[in-house]
């Protein structure tokens, strides 16, 4: 169910301009036989289908609209590498989601994007707006079947830093720390 090939390029989110799914569909016309996969809703969703068609991608792009959990599940597992363009994203939990699916990301260097993706590791940036280099980017990594699993496996081994127990852990940490706890009090607690 879906238009993966093994080369398929994921965006997850809301279709609003600050997420520039515009800009990944210019790169997916850049990229031929490489499909795409959008998932989300918004104001531009109607411009975005007539992008497709104008760029003569639509039936390389598959606009999937709101998705249920089960099968945004399947769309991060169907997909080669998930592409985040927006320029806005203070957090991107699309992003980690895909990266604890495994997933490579191709991401615009902008706000949060950086601190989850770790060039040539897990994936690459691109400057917000440069599509050619987006298509690049891409390329790289769907080019090479073993940087996908390479990267996908980074991916995953990164976002495992995020982990409520792990996060929580380095919160209870840096409170006892800015109380002037001592390393004896820190083990007392903990225990």
């Amino acid at each position: 169910d879906g238009p993966g090939d093994g080369r398929t390029v994921l965006f997850v989110g809301r279709l609003d301009e600050e997420k520039r799914v515009h800009e990944l569909l210019r790169a997916v016309a850049l990229l031929p036989g490489v499909p795409a996969e959008i998932v989300g809703d918004g104001s531009r969703l109607g411009e975005l289908v007539a992008l497709a068609d104008t760029l003569g991608v639509a039936d390389r792009v598959r606009f999937r609209g709101f998705v249920s959990d089960a099968d945004l599940v399947d769309a991060y597992r169907r997909c080669a590498v998930f592409c985040m363009p927006g320029v806005a994203e203070l957090q991107s939990l699309a992003t980690m989601e895909a990266m604890a699916a495994g997933r490579p990301v191709v991401a615009a260097d902008a706000v949060a994007l950086p601190h989850l993706v770790r060039p040539g590791y897990n994936g690459w940036l691109f400057p917000p707006g440069d599509v050619a280099a987006l298509a690049d980017r891409l390329a790289a990594v769907l080019a090479e079947p073993g940087a996908l699993a390479r990267m996908g496996a980074a991916s995953r081994e990164l976002i495992a830093r995020h982990d409520v127990q792990a996060t929580l852990d380095r919160f209870e940490t840096l409170y006892l720390t800015a109380l002037g706890a001592t390393e004896a009090d820190r083990v007392a607690i903990a225990a």
